[in-house]
């Protein structure tokens, strides 16, 4: 019998119509969705603030040039990733789920963006009290570090927050667990056909492939 389901919360400032897969495997059977475009699909993404699905291009856009705006957008249906064992039924299982996404970080002209973007799993699809700055629309200075939030984020930081030290502009990418102090971090950068590393601008207004 199932246990927990888990809603995916996708926080970006623009993400490309093309590109947004996930897969989540299970033993006994696998959830798999692709969007190629957000037009047509907005009864399947549920969206709030800031966050919009642009009728001309469907792209999905979650925050625009105003100051301390935050913009969500979840997938409308819960997806399971805890489930009991079959051969022990007090045995958790924890399924496993690959993901890949297209998006481009637009800085306002001029000066620098925001503060980046989450890619979340959460238990639920609305976070009361959410802030904008580091805490990216997520947490709030009162529930930040709680265990009791049941977060996971990939963080793709454009800014310095939370004693951030991967490099001097904040420039990284991190993993965030129920808190946006980031447990482990790497500046932004990517291999090239001959396997060296390049760094990488998040704010460069280039599409970019997790």
């Amino acid at each position: 019998m199932g246990i927990a389901r888990t809603y995916l919360l996708v926080f970006l400032l623009s993400l490309s119509p093309n590109a947004f897969k996930i897969s989540v495997l299970a033993e006994a059977a696998t959830t798999e969705f692709t969007f190629r475009g957000f037009k047509g699909n907005q009864t399947e993404i549920q969206t709030e603030g800031a966050a919009e699905i642009r009728n001309s291009d469907g792209l999905l856009r979650l925050t625009n040039r105003d100051q301390n705006v935050t913009g969500t957008a979840f997938y409308g249906k819960p997806i399971r990733l805890r489930d009991r064992s079959h051969n022990n039924s007090s045995a958790i299982k924890i399924c496993s789920f690959s993901t890949s996404f297209v998006f481009v970080i637009i800085p306002s002209s001029p000066g620098n963006g925001g503060f980046g973007f989450t890619f979340t799993l959460s238990p639920t699809p609305n976070r009361p009290g959410a802030e904008s700055a580091q805490y990216m629309g997520l947490l709030n200075r009162s529930n930040n570090g709680n265990q009791s939030n049941h977060v996971f984020a990939v963080e793709f930081d454009t800014v310095q927050g939370f004693k951030d030290g991967a490099d001097r502009r904040g420039n990284h990418i991190g993993l965030d667990f129920n808190n946006l102090f980031s447990d482990v971090q790497e500046p932004l950068s990517y291999h090239d056909t001959d396997y060296r590393k390049e760094d990488f601008d998040l704010e460069s207004g280039e599409s970019i492939r997790a």
